[in-house]
Formats: C-alpha cells, sequence, structure tokens
C-alpha cells in the first residue's frame, strides 16, 4: 500500500505498529517501571531511576518516533505488522513531521527509563 499523501500518516498509526510489534515479540512494553523491583528482587540495593521523553512541536518533532519505527521495521516485517511498503521508511519521517505541522501539534516521544545502582564492595 503506497502513502497517500493526501492523507497524513499519522503518528499515532507509528506508535501502534511499534506497541503491536512489542507485544508480538513478547517484549514489556513498561519494563522500565519494574526496574527498581527487579533490582531490588535481584538482590541489589534500589536504583536510582530517571524518566526522560522528548516533547516538542515544529517540523522537528517527530524525528524519534520515525528513528524508532525504522529501527524496528525488520522485526515488524518479521512479525506481520507492517511492511516496508506500507511504512515507506525513507519518507516516513518528512510526512510524520507534515503531520505534525499540519495540525499545529506536539509530539511526545518514546519514555525512556534509566535505572543504576552501586554494589557494596
Amino acid at each position: 500500500m503506497a502513502y497517500d499523501w493526501a492523507q497524513p500518516m499519522t503518528l499515532p498509526q507509528a506508535r501502534e505498529w511499534f506497541l503491536e510489534t512489542l507485544r508480538r515479540a513478547r517484549i514489556a512494553p513498561r519494563i522500565g517501571l519494574s526496574l527498581c523491583s527487579t533490582f531490588v528482587t535481584s538482590g541489589l540495593p534500589a536504583p536510582e531511576l530517571r524518566l526522560e521523553s522528548a516533547l516538542g512541536g515544529g517540523a522537528a518533532a517527530a524525528w524519534g518516533w520515525a528513528n524508532v519505527v525504522r529501527g524496528v521495521l525488520p522485526m515488524m516485517e518479521r512479525l506481520g505488522v507492517t511492511t516496508a511498503a506500507d511504512v515507506e521508511p525513507d519518507t516516513l519521517a518528512e510526512r510524520l513531521q507534515r503531520d505534525v505541522v499540519a495540525s499545529n501539534g506536539i509530539v511526545i516521544g518514546p519514555p525512556l527509563v534509566g535505572a543504576w545502582t552501586r554494589t557494596p564492595r
């Protein structure tokens, strides 16, 4: 299915492709929320935790989601979520950005959780 430039490529579609890929690969999409208990259950000290997510509007805002989808595209195809022909990765960032600008919207990038601790010597 070729992209119809008259219809905007929506960020919800890109996000849904990504989440469906995680589901089919049996990857917990919210694994970051269990990092504290995972550390402690493993006998490690409770970790320091950080949550980061890019947030923005304008032409550059959708770049992160385009990169996530492009990076996971081989897995998406293997798992039957979508195809490169549907995603059209070479123009995905531009189409997502166009959608954000046309809707005067903002984009919340994929949330990333980091955890670290020090072990006693």
